[in-house]
């Protein structure tokens, strides 16, 4: 059918369509390109510059990396979201294995991640967790600077710090843990081993409680109703804790190495 047989509708709309098409296999371009950034190797990189240039975006300037923690059910709406941001910000996203990965121009991941979960909890009417890293100048240390920032996602949300953002620089002592990766095993094993072990062959729970307690500021009623259980039933928890680590775990030195072990265990278990 010549265009001389479409009614102004029919042709408005056979305009949008392929507009939208145009702009779907634009996305679909620019998520393979930074998939292949995420696995490329020093000799790759030469050519990927190129595809880049070719597609508006320079990549010899500082980009960030920020990776968003998506929920299955809002997965599409997410995708449709990140697509014109990243286009907006002349950046580069793609979705791989349950997270949203961005790669924007710039030089402050905490700015960037920041102004990600503002925008898309607004977008989607929902809380998301965000973690940042770099900024990157070389290429083939994309896909190690996407590790750090899904490793400080993961430990935002394994420390109960959904819906907020952090590069390594935020997360305190433990955001060390991310980059350096310490031996922590044996501080781990000598401090709550014991503990550990009794959870593992009883299925108790003496690690959360005892981890929601000094959390909580040693607040006995705070951490029953935050576990939901009944505050003798916390008591006799903190009872048999003190059965298996020994008295002095109340010591002041004593407890902050316990809590200290216990953050490291959550953030290990996070970041394995």
């Amino acid at each position: 059918m010549s265009d001389v047989g479409m009614s102004p509708a029919t042709m408005l709309a056979t305009l949008l369509l392929a507009q939208q098409s145009a702009a779907e296999a634009e996305h679909g371009v620019r998520g393979d390109l930074l998939e292949e950034l995420l696995t490329a190797r020093p000799e790759e990189t030469e050519h990927l510059h190129i595809r880049a240039k070719r597609l508006g975006r320079d990549l010899t300037s500082p980009h960030v990396l920020v990776a968003v923690h998506v929920v299955e059910a809002r997965a599409k709406r997410t995708s449709s979201w990140a697509t014109a941001y990243a286009h907006r910000n002349r950046g580069l996203t793609t979705q791989r294995h349950g997270w949203l990965i961005f790669m924007l121009p710039g030089e402050s991941p905490q700015a960037a991640a920041d102004g990600v979960v503002t925008e898309l909890s607004r977008a989607i009417g929902h809380p998301v967790t965000a973690g940042a890293a770099g900024p990157v100048t070389s290429l083939h240390t994309v896909g190690d600077t996407c590790q750090e920032a899904i490793s400080c996602a993961r430990v935002l949300l394994a420390l109960g710090k959904s819906g907020e953002a952090a590069e390594v620089e935020q997360l305190g002592f433990v955001g060390l843990l991310v980059r350096e990766k310490p031996e922590l095993e044996p501080f781990i094993e000598a401090t709550i081993g014991p503990l550990l072990s009794y959870d593992a062959r009883r299925g108790t729970a003496l690690r959360a409680t005892l981890q929601t307690y000094l959390d909580s500021g040693q607040k006995l009623s705070w951490t029953a109703t935050n576990l939901h259980i009944h505050i003798n039933t916390a008591a006799q928890r903190l009872s048999r804790i003190t059965v298996v680590l020994g008295p002095s775990w109340q010591e002041p030195q004593r407890m902050l190495d316990i809590h200290v072990a216990l953050r490291l265990h959550q953030v290990r278990q996070a970041i394995a």
